[in-house]
């Protein structure tokens, strides 16, 4: 070969070489741009990977997942509930510049295990590699949802991870919000890497928050999305949009200034749209503000070199235009700005300059407005006031404004960011709110600036419509005059825009409305012996209330201190030098406090009595919990409260309670022997004028029926209780309704049912006057125990017979126990604090005689006792017939109650709380078990207990009752008039004792049985045998509850075969010898009875018994009844009985026995 043929080959392959190199550089420097416009990501440019999770979308922007951001259509999005995915494109680039937006859904609290990170550079796209621990080799930006919130770029190397670039979120960013964000990330060919972040979607990010150089990595193919998320939900979604990766694109912009703002009378900071050099920033000659020169000192305000703060000496106008030139300043790449001039101006800002000025908390039913919440603010001043970091607080919600200037006389309205594009229709909007954030029911909305200045605050709620037609909602509230922005209801009212609202523009209801009334002194009183509390009228000006000057008292007390409540803004507390002195009145004058509209308080004078309010000071005095529009008062239920002192005494802050209920009363002072009347929070009209009207209550909350009410103080302490129930009116007309019950005596306020009763007065109340009913009615009687009860091993109950003053009985060490045993913990049934438990940490001892002695004992109005000590010991089981069914009243008098009574024939003692009670059901079946007593009342040997559904209706039918051991049992099973059945059980299930009864077991001489009970004659007989059951004796009022039965009798018989209980008998209700009990005794069982009774004359009076199937012993009881169950007559009767053995023998016996009629 040639060697030109040589030179020329080798020329060819060099030229096709370098063109090849040339080639693959050309493809190294490849541009990738996707907008996603065409909604398709499989082409142009193709995406691959877990294709299937991920889907091109025009975002949805509110709810769960959600977009924060308005875009320019199309967006790539992650499909939601979905596990970790990864998406790539081909690059081939390592060096350049990589723009895009990305965001999370919204709801989406990124964490350390449910994240995302974006792929700058890799070596492969195989979405194995990025799942659980990363394996490729590259560079990837991570948010980090941690606890460090961070975004992170990393170099990754086979497995091992290494940080280039940590830098914080953005100013005013939170890593656990949905923020969309504008990303810009550059590599130079020296390996020097740079992050830009801005919170903006779809723009070129010039805020630099890091930088490093890293050049370890020289090559990579492949661009890249992925999804790591542990915990698939529909919150958890990426947005991702926007992407450029090419070379770096030079900025041969210059730079601009965004705003110039004032920070002090001396400082100006200037907000730069990217970061400038600091050789040209920070140099004095470079700015010039008119008639003051150049700044003394020149520094950037923040690490992002956006920011630079103007120091200067001399001190700028107060509220008035300066102009700043600014000239010769360059950006990073050296584009120098041009010679801007723009006004600068110092305010200080006050109250009231930005003032919230209409707020649309209820769209439905539409009237007009978009379909979002919107908040709006106003600046009433006429130049503009910088907002940026003010902060808006909405309930408990903290939102921080982010960089924001509104001009003189403007508006801003605040909108969730799906009602952004509706709003921004109207005028300026920022998307700053939720759409929860404007409750219906009402809030409290409050505007500080960057120094915590309360700016504005309103309270707002359904009654700041002041228009009910239109409560239904639809239309927006807004502020009458901006001017008298420092009322709160009466500057607000329903907008009268047709639309609905008047977002961006002047109030459809706009009017003069300025506050000229001064605030005056609600309520002022001493909570201590050296503080004193007031309350004003309406909110205050700080500065006038922490005016020591501005308060005086009398008699040489000085005043050391004045805390101003920031929060309520209309009440001071006084911290005095010296104590006042209980019961002495003082003088306390208050003047020159401003409210915030400047109106000053015309001087007062309160009388000031320091005294220690305890329980009964204030009372419930009358209720009206069942009104009618029959009677005279207002149809309306209310509470009377009446003050038992000779002072005045402030409700601020004190509790209405019941139950779960809990009203918060306001600043009201009740007069000396004087009234407050507690009424429904919707009645406008005044019940009794003259009288202080609280608004509070529900329509509801007084139960027709009864319920418990409780009033405590501002510290907690309880003052005074009720439980009323509709017994107390003591007429059936007057319960029906139209009545209030009264108290009759004030000072006896804890007699309950004795102390209450229907009021007298025509017009069916007496609301804020005397009561219709009031007598004297002193309570002198000294508090007894009922019963102490063993509830478990470590717990004891004394149970009163009325409410004690119980809180002095809570201390622990005034408990004394034999055997030597202190409890740990003594606690009461309050409010009514009549049965107290003491509860030890060492479990009591069986077979141990326990004594305790209780401290000194006084009841609610002070009657005190020293109570003797009482013994107990821990209760055992009951097995079969320890305890006997002894009585039982099933069919009482109107307005009693039916009762059972239990006996103890044992030598044990048992606990009512150890027993089951039930009864047979008509399958024969017991019915569900219940305990006879939820405390352990004790059972002691040849004892009495009686179970009865209230106390009163049995003692007060039965005066020679022992009301001591009657126990109020609300289980007690239903015991039916005409026959039914009593189940006695413990804890085992194992049978005690049973009883089914019947009507037809009452003497058959009784012509009513309507309140007699039936009694058991023998408890040692059985238990289910009608001759062992006797009606009571009308001598003991037809029941003998908690004692001996009237009908008792424990006949033992002889040893004949047959013997009677008595000679003569008198079936006259006078408890003796009612009836004849006949014993038999036999050696053997299986033997049958005929008995017959037969008069002198030979002539049948009663077939007693036929063929009665006897044991070996037992009882046949002969009530003086004749076959026709009329009292046979008085005289002598033969008793002829005929008995057959088991062998069929017959044997014939007869006695005699004498009816007697004693009465």
């Amino acid at each position: 070969m040639r060697l030109s043929d040589i030179y020329s080959k080798i020329l060819n392959r060099t030229i096709l070489f370098v063109l090849l190199i040339f080639c693959i550089h050309i493809n190294t420097k490849a541009q990738i741009t996707d907008s996603f416009s065409d909604g398709d990501f499989t082409n142009n440019p193709t995406w691959t990977g877990d294709t299937e999770n991920f889907s091109v979308t025009n975002p949805h922007t509110s709810g769960d997942g959600s977009l924060s951001a308005t875009t320019d259509g199309n967006v790539l999005g992650s499909n939601p509930n979905t596990g970790s995915s990864a998406l790539f494109v081909e690059t081939n680039r390592a060096y350049g510049e990589w723009r895009f937006s990305a965001t999370e859904g919204r709801g989406w609290a990124v964490s350390s295990t449910n994240d995302f990170f974006i792929v700058l550079i890799s070596d492969t796209n195989d979405p194995s590699a990025f799942k659980g621990s990363l394996n490729f080799n590259g560079y990837y930006l991570r948010f980090d949802g941690s606890a460090s919130d961070k975004f992170i770029l990393y170099r990754q190397q086979a497995t091992t991870k290494t940080p280039v670039i940590s830098t914080d979120f953005p100013p005013g960013d939170d890593g656990t919000s949905s923020i969309p964000r504008s990303f810009k990330i550059t590599r130079e060919e020296n390996g020097l890497w740079t992050l830009s972040i801005d919170n903006a979607w779809d723009v070129v990010s010039t805020t630099i928050l890091g930088s490093a150089t890293d050049n370890t990595i020289t090559n990579g193919n492949y661009f890249g999305i992925v999804t790591n998320i542990n915990s698939p939900s529909a919150t958890r979604v990426l947005w991702f949009d926007n992407l450029y990766c090419g070379d770096i694109v030079l900025d041969t912009e210059p730079p601009t200034v965004v705003e110039a703002t004032t920070e002090s009378s001396n400082t100006a900071i200037i907000l730069f749209n990217e970061p400038v050099s600091s050789a040209s920033a920070l140099s004095p000659q470079n700015y010039m503000l008119e008639n003051i020169g150049n700044p003394a000192t020149v520094s950037f305000a923040d690490s992002y070199n956006n920011r630079v703060k103007l120091t200067f000496n001399q001190d700028f106008p107060l509220s008035e235009y300066i102009n700043l030139i600014i000239n010769n300043i360059a950006d990073l790449s050296g584009n120098i700005i041009e010679e801007t001039t723009i006004p600068i101006i110092y305010v200080i800002t006050q109250q009231g300059d930005i003032v919230i000025n209409e707020i649309f908390f209820d769209q439905n039913p539409p009237v007009g407005l978009p379909d979002y919440d919107f908040l709006e603010l106003y600046n009433r001043k006429n130049y503009p006031i910088s907002i940026t970091g003010w902060q808006l607080n909405i309930g408990t919600k903290i939102v921080t404004f982010p960089t924001y200037t509104m001009e003189a006389y403007s508006y801003l309205i605040l909108c969730p960011s799906s009602g952004y594009d509706a709003y921004s229709q109207y005028g300026n909007t920022l998307s700053l709110i939720s759409t929860t954030d404007l409750t219906n029911t009402g809030r409290e909305i409050t505007l500080r600036d960057t120094d915590n200045q309360l700016i504005h605050t309103i309270t707002y709620d359904i009654s700041f419509y002041n228009d009910p037609s239109k409560e239904e909602g639809g239309w927006s509230i807004e502020q009458i005059d901006p001017d008298g922005w420092c009322q709160q209801r009466t500057n607000w009212r329903a907008s009268i825009d047709v639309s609905g609202g008047t977002p961006g523009r002047i109030n459809s209801v706009n009017a003069p409305n300025i506050d000229t009334v001064p605030p005056t002194i609600n309520s002022a009183w001493a909570e201590n012996a050296n503080a004193i509390k007031i309350i004003f009228s309406e909110e205050i000006a700080q500065e006038t209330a922490n005016n020591i000057e501005n308060y005086k008292l009398n008699q040489d007390i000085e005043i050391e201190s004045v805390e101003y409540n920031a929060t309520t803004k209309n009440e001071v507390t006084l911290s005095l030098l010296n104590n006042l002195n209980e019961g002495e009145e003082y003088t306390l004058t208050v003047y020159n406090i401003e409210d915030f509209c400047g109106n000053k308080l015309v001087t007062e004078n309160k009388e000031i009595v320091y005294a220690i309010t305890e329980f009964g000071s204030i009372t419930f005095n009358e209720i009206m919990c069942n009104p009618s529009d029959q009677q005279g008062l207002q149809r309306y239920p209310y509470i009377e409260l009446y003050n038992n002192e000779n002072h005045n005494v402030s409700l601020y802050q004190w509790s209405l309670k019941s139950g779960s209920t809990n009203y918060t009363l306001p600043a009201i002072t009740i007069e000396p022997k004087g009234f407050v009347i507690i009424k429904p929070n919707d009645i406008a009209d005044t019940i009794q004028k003259h009288v202080p009207e609280i608004p509070l209550i529900s329509q509801t909350f007084l139960s027709k029926s009864g319920k418990t009410l409780e009033l405590y103080s501002s510290n907690g302490t309880l003052i005074h209780w009720v439980s009323y129930s509709n017994t107390w009116y003591r007429d059936e007309y007057k319960k029906i309704g139209g009545w209030s019950l009264e108290q009759i005596d004030p000072t006896n306020y804890c007699a309950g049912y004795l102390n209450w009763i229907a009021s007298n007065d025509q017009r069916g109340g007496t609301p804020g006057e005397t009561n219709s009913v009031s007598s004297l009615l002193t309570d002198n009687t000294t508090p007894e125990i009922i019963c102490l009860t063993v509830d478990n091993d470590s717990c004891i109950s004394l149970h009163f017979n009325e409410p004690l003053l119980f809180t002095e009985l809570l201390d622990n060490t005034k408990w004394s126990l034999e055997p030597v045993l202190t409890p740990d913990a003594v606690i009461a049934n309050a409010p009514m604090g009549n049965i107290i438990s003491l509860i030890f940490s060492t479990s009591l001892q069986n077979n141990v005689l326990y004594t305790v002695t209780p401290p000194l004992i006084k009841d609610c109005v002070g009657n005190e006792i020293e109570i003797l000590p009482v013994s107990f010991q821990l209760p055992q089981q009951p097995i079969e017939n320890d305890i006997v069914i002894n009585e039982i009243l099933f069919n009482p008098f109107n307005g009693a109650t039916e009762f059972v009574e239990l006996y103890n024939k044992s030598t044990a003692v048992f606990a009512l709380n150890d027993i089951y009670i039930t009864k047979y059901n008509k399958t024969g079946e017991l019915d569900a078990l219940k305990k006879a007593s939820d405390y352990g009342h004790l059972l002691y040997p040849d004892d009495y207990l009686v179970l009865a559904k209230t106390r009163r209706q049995v003692y007060n039918f039965y005066p020679h009752v022992d009301s001591l051991k009657i126990v109020e049992v609300t289980s007690l099973p239903s015991i039916p008039n005409s026959s039914g059945s009593v189940v006695l059980l413990n804890m085992e299930g194992i049978i005690i004792d049973q009883f089914e009864y019947n009507e037809k077991m009452h003497s058959p001489l009784l012509r009513n049985v309507k309140g007699v009970s039936l009694e058991r004659i023998n408890p040692n007989s059985k238990t289910q045998d009608n001759n062992n059951w006797q009606s009571a004796a009308e001598a003991n009022n037809f029941a003998t509850p908690t004692y001996k039965n009237s009908q008792f009798n424990a006949f033992a018989g002889s040893n004949s075969k047959f013997s009677l209980s008595t000679p003569i008998f008198s079936p006259d209700g006078d408890g003796f010898d009612d009836f004849l009990l006949i014993k038999y005794n036999f050696e053997q069982s299986g033997n049958s009875i005929n008995i017959k009774i037969f008069d002198t004359d030979g002539r049948l009076v009663k077939n007693l018994v036929q063929n009665h199937y006897a044991g070996t012993e037992g009882e046949i009881k002969w009530d003086g009844s004749d076959e026709n169950n009329k009292r046979a007559k008085f005289g002598p009767y033969i008793i002829f009985i005929e008995y057959f053995d088991a062998a069929g023998k017959v044997t014939y016996e007869k006695t005699v026995v004498t009816l007697a009629i004693m009465k």
